[in-house]
């Protein structure tokens, strides 16, 4: 009997020429098979190697679902793990958030490299989800300064209910993480790039209204 989950049978004429896109669909429907030979480390390692060089239907056929609201982004959530993938409007850059049972937020990939948080942040984790300011700025929330005044981590906020901002700069390989003052509490805090500026507001809602942001700060670089 053949157990192909059915969007391989959707992507049939597609995946006919992109054998890669039928090894994607195996390693992500059992990777307990995988995980016992190669460890969790080699297995997500392999799999993130197949998420980077995947093309968009090579992801459908996945089962990793797109917003319709957001281009080329699809997501898919299981057992095992969580995984996001995101290009930038350009499609020059991929953003690959991933995360398993045992973590409080997600790790995060740009181009193939892992970005590894240090002592900027008080976890080593993002949140689960994020987005492209622009064709060069990839932004997700991490978590905030332990002592921030309005810092709490009620149930559901693994990561704190004061949030800081990791910005990972695609075209120079770089990233940066900015974190609120004392009398700023970011709670989803969201990145906007203007007028050769980066401008910082507390939530998306802020921004949507028009709100003066908590921060700016010049764009360097190309």
């Amino acid at each position: 009997m053949l157990r192909w989950p059915p969007p391989v049978w959707q992507h049939l004429d597609w995946l006919r020429g992109s054998p890669r896109g039928l090894q994607l669909v195996e390693w992500l429907e059992d990777p307990l098979k995988y995980v016992a030979v190669l460890g969790r480390d080699g297995y997500r390692g392999a799999v993130l190697a197949l998420l980077q060089a995947a093309h968009w239907r090579d992801l459908a056929a996945a089962g990793l679902a797109s917003d319709s609201g957001q281009p080329h982004y699809a997501y898919r959530v299981g057992s095992q793990f969580s995984v996001l993938v995101t290009d930038s409007p350009d499609a020059a850059h991929r953003a690959i958030l991933w995360s398993e049972p045992d973590w409080p937020g997600t790790c995060l990939w740009v181009d193939g490299a892992e970005v590894a948080l240090g002592a900027e942040t008080p976890s080593p984790y993002c949140a689960k989800a994020g987005r492209w300011a622009d064709a060069r700025f990839f932004a997700v929330a991490v978590q905030g300064p332990m002592d921030h005044p309005a810092q709490a981590f009620p149930i559901g906020a693994d990561l704190g209910a004061v949030m800081g901002l990791l910005v990972v700069d695609a075209a120079q390989g770089r990233h940066h993480v900015l974190q609120p003052s004392a009398n700023q509490a970011w709670s989803d805090p969201w990145l906007e790039v203007r007028d050769g500026s980066w401008r910082i507001y507390p939530d998306r809602d802020a921004m949507e209204r028009g709100d003066a942001p908590d921060r700016v700060i010049p764009v360097s670089g190309p």
